[in-house]
Order: C-alpha cells, then structure tokens, then sequence
C-alpha cells in the first residue's frame, strides 16, 4: 500500500511491507532517469509482464513519466496471448519477474519470458524484479542474456538523478496506456487511452462518484492484465493508500482478502461479483470474525452483483457500507454506470450513470 506517510504491500506470506509517498517518488525518478537515460520517451511503449506489485508500480509511473506509453499483461497469460498483444505496440523495454507465486506454489517464468523475447525482436532491454520471491535474479538462465539487468541494477543511483527531477510535458492527447479487448473474437484489438482522458475520467470517478479522501485506503484485487488495475492506481492522484497483492483469492486461504482488508484498515475495497458469490456460497460472516468496521465503501465489478450478495455484503462484510455495483469497460478504461453516495441503493442494481456518460439499454426487441 503507498499511502501518506505510510504504505503497505502485503507480501506473500502474510507480511505487511510498507512504502512512503517520498519512496515511491525516489523510485520513480531513478526508474525514469534510466529510460531516459536509454532514450525511451513520447511515441515509445513500455510494456510490462508483471504481477500486481509495487515494483510494478513503480515501472508504471516512471514510463509515464518520461512520456512513454504503459501495456502490460497478466503473469497467468500464456506466451501465444502475451505476444498477441504486446507484438502489436513493439516494446523497447519489457518489465517482468523472474518468479512468481500461485496458491503459495513459485512459479519459475523463465521459459515464458525465453519465448516472449525470442518473438519481440523490438526489444532493447529486458528489466527483471527478483523481490517477489526469495530467488535472486540469474541472467545466465536467459536467451540473449545481454538485454537482460536486474531491477536493481537498471535503477540509476539516487545521488545521479537530476534535482528536480523534470517530467516530460505530453500533450493531453497522448497515450497512456495500451488496452486489450479479450481476444474471443480473433487477435486482441488495441485500445490507446490518452493522458488527459484516462485522467479526468479517473479522477472524476474516484473524487465526486466515489467520495474518495486523503484518508482512504483502497484494496481493490486485480491483476495487471485487467483495467481495473489503471483505475486502482489512479486512485493516489486523491493522495490516499492503495493496497497491492497478486495470489489465489481463494485458495489455500479463503479468508486471504478480509484478512488483508482488516490489517491494513481498509476503507474502501472491491472485486469482481463472482468472488462475493462465493463468499455468499461459503457463508462465512467476515465481519464477526475480523475488524471490517473501517469499510465504507464495496466495489462489485465484472459481472451483474445477485440481489443476495448485497444482503450478504451489508450483514456479513460491511453493514450499512455503500455497495458500488459497477460497470463499465476496457474501451473506456473506466465506468459507464456506477455508485454514489447522494442516492439509495437498490439490490440487484447499479444506482446512476456517471458523469458524462449517455447510457441507454434495449430489451431484445430493441
């Protein structure tokens, strides 16, 4: 989670990392300065096979910070659908992990990655974290292992990044971030998001739809190959906390995400519908057993939210919280329809339109 004047990452095992403001920001500069330094900048793509971390976090920040535009995809994605996708945008630099961790299982990627590099001839520098797990980052494991530098090592020293650190003015209409559509009707179809619209449209959603405050900590559960993620990390423009972890929701603990919303006090969380509908299956009531006093505010996203999942949020999660059912779209990289504070909520629906959006629905007689 980066948060003023705390933050907090939750490692895997159950441990709290936390991160500053003033952290993320001198990461951020020494990450940039490096790909300036590479003469990465407006027109360029960097692209990102990472899991949900700070790490990942900080690449984000820094290739938007020279100018560059942001693709990443989801570290469950095969090579075949990471290659449809990133092909498309020719990436000079590539972010990853050399391991990662599925139901508390490490996952070595290296083969992955082997293959994703052989097919992006595009690609000057391959820059690998080695902090998700306790295995260090060996290049010797790699084909053309001279594109290949630790986190580490790519980052430029602290006392040789330039003060002030001076971000490279874009014109509102530049990209930002690259989207996919889901690739079930052929090739995944890209989507540029520009700066000043992914902007207002996030900001808007989270300061006036969502009330967002500085005291706010949002734990929404995402991976980097969903757009909910762009949308979760704008959320620091409100100067609140976000709160990062990538692993099973599920399994083997399937108490993981209250776990992690009572210990690190979160005010705010979401997720997609199908989790709470197993929730709901389960029956396990979260709030008798951890402190969830702090939650104001429930996302539900991905999927229509059943009318008993809310009764179960408001009894079992979060009594008298808003329930924000949401939906909207990776062609917007935002939403269409969402909550609100000023309005009742009724079971099964999603309150209003958000600002901006002209929304109309048909039955199948149009």
């Amino acid at each position: 989670m980066v948060a003023e004047p705390n933050s907090t990452f939750l490692g895997i095992d159950g441990s709290v990392v936390e991160y500053t403001y003033d952290k993320l920001r001198k990461d951020v500069y020494r990450i940039a300065t490096s790909l300036r330094n590479l003469g990465i900048g407006p027109g360029d793509t960097v692209c990102g096979f990472v899991p949900n971390t700070y790490d990942t976090l900080t690449a984000v920040f820094a290739s938007a910070a020279v100018g560059a535009a942001w693709c990443s995809a989801s570290v469950d994605f095969g090579p075949a659908g990471v290659l449809d996708r990133f092909k498309q945008v020719r990436p000079k630099v590539l972010f990853t992990v050399n391991n990662v961790t599925y139901k508390n299982k490490i996952i070595d990627q290296t083969e992955k990655i082997n293959e994703i590099v052989k097919e992006l001839p595009s690609l000057e520098k391959v820059i690998v974290s080695d902090s998700f797990t306790s295995i260090k980052f060996d290049s010797s494991k790699y084909q053309e292992k001279e594109k290949y530098l630790s986190l580490e090592e790519f980052k430029t020293p602290i006392s040789d990044v330039v003060t002030p650190f001076v971000y490279t003015p874009v014109p509102f209409s530049d990209p930002l971030f690259v989207m996919f559509s889901s690739g079930t009707t052929g090739i995944p179809k890209a989507m540029v998001h520009t700066v000043g619209g992914t902007l207002l449209k996030h900001i808007e959603e989270h300061l006036v739809q969502g009330d967002s405050k500085k005291s706010d900590r949002i734990f929404f559960y995402t991976t980097c190959g969903w757009m909910m993620y762009n949308w979760m990390i704008s959320f620091l423009y409100c100067k609140g906390s976000i709160v990062l972890f990538d692993e099973c929701p599920l399994a083997p603990d399937t108490h993981i995400l209250m776990k992690i919303a009572a210990k690190t006090h979160s005010t705010m969380i979401g997720m997609g519908a199908k989790l709470y509908d197993e929730y709901l299956r389960l029956e396990i009531p979260f709030n008798t057993i951890y402190d969830l006093s702090q939650i104001h505010t429930v996302y539900s996203t991905g999927s229509p939210l059943k009318n008993e999942c809310f009764a179960y949020i408001n009894t079992y999660i979060a009594p008298g919280a808003l329930i924000g059912s949401i939906s909207g779209g990776t062609d917007i990289i935002g939403c269409f329809v969402g909550g609100i504070k000023s309005l009742p909520i009724t079971p099964g629906e999603c309150q209003c339109s958000f600002l901006g959006m002209d929304i109309k629905s048909f039955n199948y007689m149009g």
